[in-house]
């Protein structure tokens, strides 16, 4: 006769099981379990709607921005930490296409709420809150009054202190901050090169980068950098820690930082 299954393991099994599902549900949030996405102005104000008392930190942001992304994790972890204790979201008003958005979520993590808006209703947002042209911008409410704006990626610490009503003045962009472009393309393409002219008649040539794709250390440059990877030459201006949106022609380099 074969020796007869223990009749405890499944027992045990089933026992164990609930355990093994808390364990693994607290773990993966504590390494940046994916949040939920909402869509649409009538959702975020939904979202802020249930905040009560507590503060609302609203980081207007976008994909294509690299010091929107590299600030990301930072603002996750508060989320996480802050849990019940703050209301968060990041909000994506420069993303044109929510599919942009949805495949960036594909291989990056955020646990706190994520927010798309289409450009109408993101244009709208921006005159709301006062938001300039640069990415990213975070700012407090507090029942519904602003305590604190932070323009450009901040560090743990500053959000810290905006959050608890304690950072001294307002971040605003800076018109001395230096203005940096990153002209990514072909080198040879003419597109490309009339976007290089054009960010050095207006940075200086020590202040632009000029990335090639398709080289190894193009890649690099863009996968150090965050920056976009788009099917065509584009510049992106970037003064401090705040970003512009991409810009794909010389005379729409020129028009947004031409003389007036």
């Amino acid at each position: 006769m074969g020796r007869r299954f223990p009749w405890w393991i499944p027992v045990l099994l089933v026992l164990l099981f609930p355990a093994f599902r808390a364990a693994t549900r607290i773990s993966r949030t504590a390494f940046g379990e994916q949040g939920v996405l909402l869509t649409g102005t009538a959702s975020l104000d939904s979202l802020l709607g249930s905040a009560g008392s507590r503060p609302v930190v609203l980081n207007f942001w976008a994909t294509w921005c690299s010091p929107c992304v590299h600030e990301l994790p930072v603002l996750d972890s508060l989320y996480i930490e802050m849990a019940g204790e703050a209301l968060f979201a990041a909000v994506s008003i420069g993303d044109p296409d929510l599919s942009t958005l949805v495949s960036f979520r594909e291989s990056v993590s955020i646990a706190m709420p994520v927010v798309w808006l289409s450009p109408q209703e993101a244009e709208a947002l921006r005159e709301r809150y006062g938001i300039p042209s640069v990415l990213p911008v975070t700012i407090v409410l507090v029942e519904g009054r602003e305590t604190a704006r932070l323009v450009g990626a901040a560090t743990t610490a500053r959000f810290r202190e905006a959050i608890g009503g304690r950072a001294e003045g307002v971040d605003t962009l800076q018109v001395n901050d230096v203005l940096h472009f990153y002209v990514v393309g072909n080198p040879s393409d003419s597109v490309t090169v009339q976007l290089h002219g054009a960010a050095v008649a207006l940075a200086g040539g020590e202040n632009v980068e000029l990335v090639d794709p398709f080289t190894p250390e193009g890649a690099g440059i863009i996968e150090e950098n965050m920056l976009p990877a788009l099917d065509r030459p584009y510049a992106q201006a970037c003064r401090g820690q705040a970003c512009y949106t991409p810009m794909f022609s010389a005379e729409q380099v020129f028009a947004t930082f031409g003389p007036e």
